[in-house]
C-alpha cells in the first residue's frame, strides 16, 4: 500500500513540473537591434507628447483660473460701488469680500473708474 502511495505522489510531482508546451504562434521572433530602437524612439515620443500635453492642460486651467478671479474682481468692485456709491480706493478694500484667496497684485485697478484688468 505505501508502494502506491509513493508511486502515486511521485507521478502527482512529475505532473505538475511539467512545463505546458508553447505552440508556434507563441513563441516570439527575436527583435532586431533596428527594431528594438524604433520602439524606443516611438515610446520616447510618446513620453514627450504626453508630458507636453499635461504642460498645456496645466497652464489652460491656471489661464482660466486667472480669467475667472478678474471676472469676480469686477464683479466685486460694482457690488461694492452700488452699496457704497464710490469705487474702493484700491482693491485691498475688497480684499475682505471674497470668500477664497485671490492674488490681487496681477491686477491693474484705477479707482477713479473701477477699471481692473491684468497686469501686463
Amino acid at each position: 500500500m505505501s508502494l502506491f502511495l509513493i508511486i502515486a505522489a511521485l507521478m502527482f510531482v512529475f505532473a505538475c513540473d511539467k512545463q505546458p508546451e508553447s505552440t508556434e504562434s507563441e513563441q516570439q521572433a527575436p527583435v532586431s537591434e533596428q527594431e528594438a530602437k524604433d520602439f524606443a524612439e516611438e515610446n520616447e515620443n510618446l513620453v514627450e507628447e504626453y508630458g507636453e500635453t499635461m504642460i498645456t492642460a496645466y497652464t489652460k486651467g491656471k489661464q482660466a483660473g486667472i480669467t475667472g478671479n478678474l471676472s469676480a474682481v469686477k464683479k466685486t468692485i460694482e457690488a461694492f460701488h452700488a452699496t457704497h456709491e464710490r469705487y474702493p480706493e484700491s482693491l485691498d478694500e475688497i480684499k475682505h469680500m471674497f470668500g477664497s484667496r485671490i492674488d490681487l497684485s496681477i491686477y491693474d485697478y484705477d479707482p477713479s473708474t473701477g477699471k481692473v484688468s491684468l497686469k501686463k
